[in-house]
């Protein structure tokens, strides 16, 4: 009797730590993670790095289509929880909410929880997608410096450079001389603006 009672001791404090272990890791995922039946309705939330769109202290026991969210995301979140509870599959999401006047965007992952629940982790990635829009706004100036140079800045640089060969030939020494100049002047500024397109071209690439 006495084994069977420390054995349940044991067995009572290994779940415990078990348990413990869990909460930590749970504590320490930077995301907020819901959990949600397949009606929509909000079972369980662990807040994390992000805004909620929902107040934090009204969101469970309240459905996401009574949200206010607009009705496209409401749409993608229930799709992706049917699918994942269905199918049985990790299925990814991403979505933005505009929250106090301020543009956010979410990144949404969910597993299968049992018959009728899933699990959503969602990761707020704003700074990722306000980036990777800023590099995309300076590719697309970088592509129309690009085109000036190549093709506007050229055109007439094409020109002089004809017309200094042509006016060569007939003229005196020191127009020549001048002429010269001009024309090697011309092909140093060809050059450096072949130099300014590849560098742009590399640049867009990065």
């Amino acid at each position: 009797m006495i084994n069977t009672d420390e054995e349940y001791i044991r067995l009572i404090k290994r779940l415990q730590h078990k348990e413990q272990c869990s909460n930590s890791l749970l504590l320490a995922i930077p995301d907020m993670i819901f959990l949600m039946d397949i009606e929509g309705r909000y079972l369980d939330f662990k807040g994390g790095n992000g805004a909620v769109f929902i107040p934090a202290q009204t969101i469970i026991g309240s459905n996401i289509k009574d949200s206010g969210m607009p009705q496209q995301v409401i749409d993608d979140i229930l799709l992706q929880v049917t699918k994942t509870i269905e199918l049985n599959e990790i299925v990814e999401i991403q979505y933005v909410l505009t929250i106090n006047e301020m543009t956010h965007y979410y990144e949404s992952r969910s597993a299968r929880y049992d018959d009728t629940k899933a699990i959503r982790i969602v990761r707020e990635v704003t700074d990722k997608a306000l980036y990777l829009e800023a590099i995309q706004k300076k590719n697309k100036k970088l592509e129309q410096y690009a085109k000036i140079t190549s093709h506007e800045l050229r055109r007439p640089l094409a020109n002089i450079l004809s017309l200094s060969i042509i006016l060569q030939e007939d003229s005196n020494e020191r127009q020549q001389e001048a002429l010269g100049r001009l024309l090697t002047s011309a092909k140093e500024l060809d050059l450096i603006i072949h130099k300014l397109n590849q560098l742009v071209q590399s640049k867009s690439l990065d």
